[in-house]
């Protein structure tokens, strides 16, 4: 097998679901929840510091995968991550929670911009750099970490 190979050509190959942040100053997180094989929900959370690692590992059998993000305004006050619309590239209408469904095991690299109040996510891409299409952004409720 190629080491340049997707995990996605690899059914029982952990999936990773990653965030970058570019050019943000402030403390991240990300929480990810799903259903395990045996119909349990899991959750994992990461958090961005300095020189951290910032992504978390799901089996390949999971299901029913939702992400979101929050980011800390003040200390231990988190605020969570707005919905904006990337096409163009302006603040959802409703400015809700926005939260990523992922139906099948998929890696997922999730890019942050923006200021401090005005942190987005401004495109999430696959293993191989490409935008992804089966990822959809959804107004759920992602548990508080």
């Amino acid at each position: 097998s190629s080491s340049s190979s997707s995990n996605a050509d690899k059914p029982d190959f952990p999936r990773v679901i990653r965030f970058s942040d570019e050019a943000l100053w402030m403390q991240l997180r990300m929480i990810v929840e799903y259903t395990d094989k045996s119909g349990q929900k899991q959750k994992k959370r990461c958090k961005s510091y300095s020189n951290s690692l910032k992504f978390v590992t799901i089996p390949a059998d999971a299901k029913d995968i939702l992400v979101c993000f929050q980011a800390m305004r003040f200390p231990g006050v988190w605020c969570d991550v707005k919905a904006c619309d990337r096409e163009k590239n302006a603040w959802a209408a409703n400015k809700h929670k926005e939260s990523f469904f992922i139906p099948t095991p998929a890696s997922a690299h999730f890019v942050l911009r923006g200021t401090l109040g005005f942190e987005y996510v401004a495109q999430v891409i696959n293993d191989e750099g490409v935008p992804c299409d089966v990822i959809e952004s959804k107004h759920l409720a992602c548990e508080a970490a």
